[in-house]
């Protein structure tokens, strides 16, 4: 993504996260070109008021040089529609208004053919970062040794998040394990719950709730 003053909407960036797609920002269009060669994203953003080379001129390049889908971010600068429309003609795959919020470039990028694994894909919620790739969960930015069913549970909770996820479906979830009990699940569960807090801001809520009745969720 090219920085621009109407590029994105706020929550976008952490709401894109959530959905699998981080966003790698660069200032103007000549350091984008060199980072784009570096850094192989799976599409790129340029809005029509880019600094630093025309638009046109950058989609050419980008085209000639790597295979990375380009989406014009369409603003509201005197001759945008014009320069938007060239940049479809120079090669860039679609046109979308700026600023753009999470469901639009999502939409984006389904269109161009590419899926999130969510098997694979890092998540974060509220103080909570889980990277399934490195098997590696942090809260608040420190890091903390949990078991493989905590860290699968933990990865389900915040599949499910906001929604209140019951012992049973948790289970169900851990059901690779011999002894996957709904008291086992809930021994897990404590276990977790008391490392969550242990890292956690003192005397705030517990970010793994019980919900009396009901089953778990995670604040955030």
């Amino acid at each position: 993504m090219i920085d621009s003053a109407t590029v994105i909407t706020s929550d976008a960036p952490e709401a894109l996260f959530s959905r699998g797609i981080d966003l790698m920002p660069y200032s103007e269009g000549t350091g984008a070109l060199i980072g784009l060669l570096k850094d192989e994203p799976a599409l790129v953003v340029a809005p029509t008021d880019m600094a630093e080379i025309d638009l046109v001129r950058f989609v050419t390049a980008v085209v000639t040089w790597t295979e990375i889908p380009v989406v014009v971010g369409l603003g509201s600068e005197p001759g945008a529609g014009e320069r938007a429309f060239q940049a479809l003609e120079a090669g860039a795959r679609s046109i979308l208004a700026l600023p753009f919020n999470a469901d639009q470039i999502s939409m984006a990028v389904r269109q161009m053919g590419f899926t999130a694994d969510s098997s694979t894909v890092s998540m974060r919620i509220g103080p909570l970062t889980l990277d399934p790739q490195a098997h590696r969960l942090t809260v608040d930015g420190n890091d903390v040794n949990v078991t493989p069913r905590e860290f699968e549970l933990l990865r389900y909770l915040m599949r499910n998040h906001p929604r209140v996820v019951t012992v049973e479906e948790l289970t169900q979830a851990a059901n690779i394990y011999e002894d996957s009990t709904d008291a086992a699940t809930r021994v897990h569960l404590t276990r977790l719950r008391k490392k969550l807090d242990g890292v956690s801001i003192a005397g705030g809520p517990s970010v793994l709730e019980n919900v009396r009745g009901l089953g778990y969720r995670l604040r955030g």
